[in-house]
């Protein structure tokens, strides 16, 4: 697969995806330099951190080290990252209490008609 084929940085993304290739391009078309691994959150809420992946790395930067910014304005500068997504551990959510067994999940409860 070659990265100048895709005119649309989310085009290559997908493609990426799809044949699970090992290398990611940046939207310069070259191999990102940056590479940007963000709780599934910042998706999900992306228009509340600015709607672009640059504007998330914007909204970002003050809550990183000195280094890390430059890196960061160097890479949006350059269009040269890529954002990457963890996947949410939905176990946090999980509330237990020692010797207090968790509620039954809504599947396990009986259905009022």
């Amino acid at each position: 697969m070659d990265p100048r084929e895709f005119t649309e940085k989310a085009e290559l993304a997908a493609a990426c995806k799809r044949e699970r290739v090992g290398m990611m391009a940046g939207g310069n078309g070259r191999l990102a330099e940056v590479l940007v691994t963000l709780p599934t959150l910042f998706e999900w809420y992306a228009e509340d951190f600015g709607g672009t992946d640059e504007a998330v790395l914007l909204w970002l930067k003050p809550y990183v080290q000195p280094f890390k910014a430059q890196a960061l304005d160097t890479a949006i500068e350059q269009d040269n990252f890529i954002l990457q997504y963890a996947a949410f551990d939905w176990s946090l959510n999980k509330v237990q209490v020692e010797g207090i067994p968790p509620p039954p999940s809504p599947s396990m409860s009986p259905s009022y008609r």
